[in-house]
């Protein structure tokens, strides 16, 4: 396997098994998971749920990404929350979708860390997302070192969602 693959499989699953039990991850490796964590597509039993992708420079470290997947789901679905998408308090498996990239030489990044959040479009959403993606750049730089370079994206589009069934996937 060439090395910048295997880089990439490594950091796939040390971002895996640094998340808490109630995010799933999608992941591209069968079988990437630490037993008991949820590291494939889990059957999400809401009409949607927040999908957060996190791309970190190489200044981000292993205790930062594990802080990142603790307070994230819970920051994102607070600031998410309204109306027709109420936040309840409880995560449960499926509730949201966290996923963790490593910024590559490729790649135009001046920021140490950038979320980007992607959540259903609803017209009380929309109508103060400022304030969402400041709520949560104000609880990332809480738990991030002081001076980390932080950059949230909110993105409300109209969308769809579909996923395959418990039934007709394949155990691993």
């Amino acid at each position: 396997m060439a090395p910048r693959v295997r880089q990439h499989l490594d950091a796939a699953t040390t971002a895996c098994n640094a998340l808490p039990a109630t995010v799933s991850v999608l992941s591209a490796l069968p079988g990437d998971h630490r037993p008991g964590r949820a590291c494939r597509v889990e059957a999400a039993r809401v009409t949607s749920m927040p999908i957060i992708d996190v791309t970190y420079g190489p200044g981000v470290d292993t205790a930062a990404r594990r802080a990142l997947a603790e307070v994230l789901p819970e920051s994102v679905s607070e600031a998410v929350a309204c109306p027709e998408e109420p936040y309840d308090g409880g995560l449960k498996s499926g509730d949201v979708i966290l996923r963790f990239h490593p910024a590559t030489v490729e790649d135009r990044f001046e920021l140490d860390v950038l979320i980007e959040v992607h959540s259903n479009w609803f017209e009380s959403r929309a109508a103060d997302r400022q304030r969402r993606a400041d709520d949560i750049h104000r609880d990332v730089a809480a738990t991030l070192p002081a001076g980390t370079h932080i950059g949230v994206y909110l993105r409300l589009p109209v969308a769809a969602w579909s996923e395959t069934e418990e039934e007709e996937t394949v155990s691993a």
